[in-house]
């Protein structure tokens, strides 16, 4: 059954987009793992100037939510895990949708190359090998960091010198020992089993058999079912969004994409929209209606990290919601690590803050909002007064 094409105005788009994402005041979701499911992914990212991405992306969405809360899921009850997938690096994803992500993302290129094409090329028997090698390691010493494996391996000094010339931009050709690691880490054979405490937590690495025995729920799916799968669960994630914005969130080419979104629309489970205002295709849900009447917004506030998958994609942010910011990430000194306030359905600027956490003080650098009101600004200090809290700090300092 192929539905009708949509018409939205702006203001409908808009609340579509945050009830999807649920940013909404009345979200009913409360679990780690199913937000991260509805989400189509939380990205991991290290960045500790304030409380690492995932964390806050889940501290947004989830009242009372707690740090420990996510890394019970994925280091204990194993619910949720790290896989490198999708355009950027490393998600968190839920355990059972792994192959899924991992069937769908084989074929995008990061890093000089796919996957699938790295696992073509490195299966001479020498590969074979190094994984034993690997696998033996873990099995007799359980879960270890890298520095534990490689020594154990008689590779450490190997190891050292490879990521010195790699982190300093050198083209470096990895060590059959060290391919097979990161090979075996990116196919599941090896997952993060826990992260150390401390700043940047260190992850610990394990033997996926030992750690999740068994296969992989939906081992037997296709390549093609699996991208078919991830479209629409990215399209399910935004609610409302176009072919260039699932290619970029994703990898996937966008010829892919719109051959999924098409096959969807044939099946009912997705409609081309226009949005008033606004040029170019859309996509939406086809129930879309009943999704923003469960959700009313209200005047919930939001700090998202400049990762938040909300905001990860600047382009589609500024179509439909009309803001953008400047991305700092790689800048080492005096870098802005931009918090966007989502208040309602409207960004109304930024908050450029940073945990002292030797001084015990939450540090709100500069900040830059429009449309100031009086409802604007107490929600802010109280958001902000929130987040100093989650960050188990008791004082605010403005800068």
């Amino acid at each position: 059954m192929i539905t009708k094409e949509f018409h939205l105005t702006l203001e409908e788009a808009r609340a579509l987009a945050i009830c999807s994402q649920h940013l909404s005041e009345n979200s009913k979701l409360k679990d780690p793992v199913e937000v991260v499911r509805a989400l189509a992914g939380v990205q991991y990212d290290p960045n500790p100037v304030v409380s690492q991405n995932h964390y806050l992306v889940l501290w947004n969405r989830i009242p009372e939510f707690k740090e420990e809360d996510l890394d019970r899921a994925a280091y204990h009850e194993r619910t949720l895990i790290e896989v490198y997938a999708m355009r950027r690096n490393k998600f968190f994803v839920p355990t059972d949708e792994f192959i899924l992500y991992r069937k769908a993302t084989r074929q995008i290129r990061r890093w000089g190359g796919s996957d699938a094409d790295r696992e073509a090329k490195e299966c001479t028997s020498e590969d074979k090998r190094a994984e034993d090698m690997v696998v033996q390691a873990f099995a007799k010493n359980g879960p270890m960091v890298q520095e534990q494996l490689w020594t154990n391996l008689r590779h450490y000094e190997e190891w050292k010198d490879y990521v010195k010339r790699t982190r300093s931009g050198q083209k470096v050709k990895a060590p059959p020992l060290i391919s097979a690691f990161y090979r075996m880490l990116r196919r599941g054979d090896v997952i993060v089993a826990d992260r150390l405490p401390g700043t940047f937590r260190q992850p610990v690495f394990g033997l996926k058999d030992l750690l999740i025995p068994g296969p992989w729920p939906n081992e037997n799916v296709t390549e093609e079912e699996a991208t078919r799968w991830l479209v629409l669960r990215i399209l399910k994630a935004y609610g409302i969004t176009d072919r260039s914005h699932i290619a970029y969130i994703t990898g996937l080419p966008s010829k892919k994409v719109e051959e999924a979104l098409e096959y969807h629309r044939k099946q009912g489970l997705a409609a081309t929209a226009s949005i008033e205002g606004i040029r170019g295709q859309w996509w939406v849900i086809p129930d879309w209606q009943m999704v923003i009447e469960k959700n009313n917004n209200h005047r919930k506030i939001s700090l998202l990290s400049p990762l938040d998958n909300f905001v990860r994609n600047r382009k589609w942010l500024n179509k439909l919601f009309n803001y953008t910011f400047t991305m700092e990430y790689f800048q080492k000194k005096n870098m802005k690590w931009q918090l966007s306030i989502l208040f309602g359905s409207d960004f109304v600027g930024y908050v450029d803050c940073k945990a002292d956490r030797k001084k015990n003080q939450f540090l709100v650098k500069s900040a830059e909002i429009k449309c100031k009101s009086k409802c604007l600004s107490a929600a802010l200090d109280n958001s902000l007064l929130n987040l100093a809290k989650f960050h188990g700090l008791s004082k605010i300092i403005y800068l």
